[in-house]
């Protein structure tokens, strides 16, 4: 996603997002058709060790059959896919390793390095609790709060990433501050707001029509997973012993109670609060320690020997809580997403934010989402429909299937692709809801008017009365032949008209088995079909 500068003849700038549609259809479509995708985003102040980080989980990501820190140095001793400290250093070490071995851009310094929204070219394959095999897409976000861009703006570049992410990391330095939570609980407000008015939309949908109550629904939260990354945390008292490390881990979850779920005296601070864990499923932890001073020096060529050995333990530990059986994927309504629905959903949010210099009303991005979800679910109930009439009337069959036995299949494969289209669209109103169902079922019926032909084309007794006269020819041929033969040998025209009748129905004979070879193949099928009842 693209961040466009444009600036006014009056010196004004302005700013707006811009997919680049083509890049994301070209990642999605390496993720099988029915999996489902995880998307795991970085989001934080700009000059935090976003990317620098992103590039050693992608390393972690293509090493993850290496024990202990091995994989740190698995493709080389240096860090230098995507490094711009030594741009001629990192060329020459990926042109070694190969293409693949490509990470997101970074650098040390005070100026800021990614701008707008980037994700990994390639998805990777986590195994999950279930048994079940999930893409993980992994995404890297311009820095918020520069010096250049605007708290609008900065506003919606987190938004767009918290819309499309299933396990949103929020970097951010030593602590957990107040104004961290504050700047979140911005963001968090639109994803109560939204749910509030999804509520108001579903009373007036249960009682408008006619007075009646559906009866509850079970609320799903706006947001998944929430991730606070505390970089160059300062007060490991343990420095470089593994032992200590679920003791650590202990630490974090009591840290993150005690910043975020503990009961504060001031009301400002609790609202704060009840406001992000209202909006997010899961919320938690990690603290990283620093890394060490070389590392954020501009003349840093990515040697990871000059990285703290404290950092690259911590490092691992983390990536391992990160991509575990657990990680969950991209659910939209408590729905799982495939690479196709979360297109979809990524093109609907890039179009409500493309305007960078305003933030679209809550009730406007879920008026959006619902239409997104009802895109999906009308593509996935047809997709369905389509699926079960191809396996008995498409190209690829040729048995007839007698009239009554059809429209029972049809009815079921029709009434099969509601269930699955009001399964998943339920989402903003249901009038909203009802249109698409509609347009769906218009487009079910003229498939099934295309299927009834094709099966009619079938029928082996179809357009028989073309062949009648053909067979009377034939008929009156050999039988008169028979009679020409017995004046054949005292008359010459005799055995001329014995021949020419012969001619007749050989003839007629051969031209209808090439014309009727594949009704002749369907026959038989149909036949088959029959012998049971016979049998009977």
């Amino acid at each position: 996603i693209e961040l466009k500068e444009t600036v006014t003849e009056e010196g004004e700038k302005s700013y707006s997002f811009d997919l680049c549609g083509d890049n994301l259809d070209s990642i999605l479509a390496k993720v099988p058709a029915d999996m489902k995708v995880s998307v795991c985003s970085v989001v934080g102040n700009f000059r935090t060790g976003k990317s620098f980080l992103l590039t050693f989980m992608l390393r972690f990501l293509r090493n993850r059959g290496c024990e202990g820190n091995s994989w740190q140095t698995a493709e080389g001793d240096n860090i230098s896919e995507g490094n711009n400290n030594a741009a001629s250093t990192a060329a020459k070490t990926v042109e070694s390793n190969g293409a693949d071995c490509h990470g997101f851009d970074w650098r040390g310094g005070h100026e800021r390095m990614t701008t707008g929204i980037w994700m990994y070219s390639r998805p990777f394959f986590q195994d999950v609790f279930n048994g079940e095999k999930i893409a993980v897409l992994i995404v890297d976000t311009q820095g918020l709060f520069d010096n250049e861009t605007t708290m609008l703006l900065t506003s919606c570049i987190f938004g767009l990433s918290t819309l499309m992410s299933s396990y949103q990391i929020y970097n951010v330095k030593e602590r957990i501050a107040e104004d961290n939570l504050q700047q979140l609980a911005l963001f968090s407000e639109y994803g109560r707001m939204a749910l509030s008015q999804e509520e108001e939309e579903e009373e007036t949908d249960d009682t408008g029509a006619d007075g009646g109550d559906t009866g509850p629904k079970q609320k799903n939260k706006a947001f998944q997973r929430l991730e606070f990354l505390v970089r160059d945390w300062p007060n490991f008292d343990d420095e470089g012993d593994e032992s200590a490390h679920p003791e650590r881990l202990e630490f974090m979850d009591k840290y993150i109670h005690d910043v975020v779920r503990k009961q504060k005296s001031s009301g400002d601070l609790q609202e704060t609060r009840d406001q992000i864990t209202s909006c997010f499923d899961n919320i938690s932890c990690f603290l990283l320690p620093h890394p060490g001073l070389k590392i954020q020096k501009s003349s840093y060529t990515g040697d990871i020997d000059k990285i703290e050995d404290d950092f690259r333990d911590m490092l691992t530990l983390y990536m391992n809580h990160i991509f575990n059986v657990d990680l969950k994927p991209k659910e939209i309504d408590g729905r799982a997403l495939t690479a196709s629905e979360l297109g979809v959903f990524t093109k609907t949010y890039v179009d409500l934010f493309k305007d960078g210099a305003s933030f679209p009303e809550a009730k406007t991005v879920l008026q959006a989402t619902a239409e997104a979800n009802n895109n999906n679910a009308l593509s996935l109930a047809y997709k369905k429909f389509m699926a079960e009439m191809d396996v008995k009337f498409g190209p690829r069959q040729h048995a007839f299937v007698q009239h009554d036995a059809f429209e029972e299949y049809t009815l079921a494969s029709r009434k099969s692709a509601i269930a699955m289209f009001t399964q998943i669209a339920h989402m903003g109103s249901k009038k909203n809801s009802a249109k698409f169902q509609a347009t769906m079922l218009a487009d079910i019926d003229e498939q099934i008017e295309r299927f009834r032909v094709m099966n009619e084309s079938r029928n082996p007794w179809q357009g028989a009365e073309q062949y009648i006269v053909p067979v009377i020819i034939a008929v009156i041929a050999y039988v008169g032949r028979y009679f020409a033969k017995g004046c054949a040998p005292i008359s010459s025209v005799c055995h001329n008209t014995q021949d020419f009748l012969g001619h007749i129905y050989v003839g007629i004979a051969t031209l209808m088995l090439i014309v009727s070879a594949g009704r002749i193949q369907q026959g038989l099928e149909y036949a088959r079909t029959l012998t049971p009842l016979f049998s009977k």
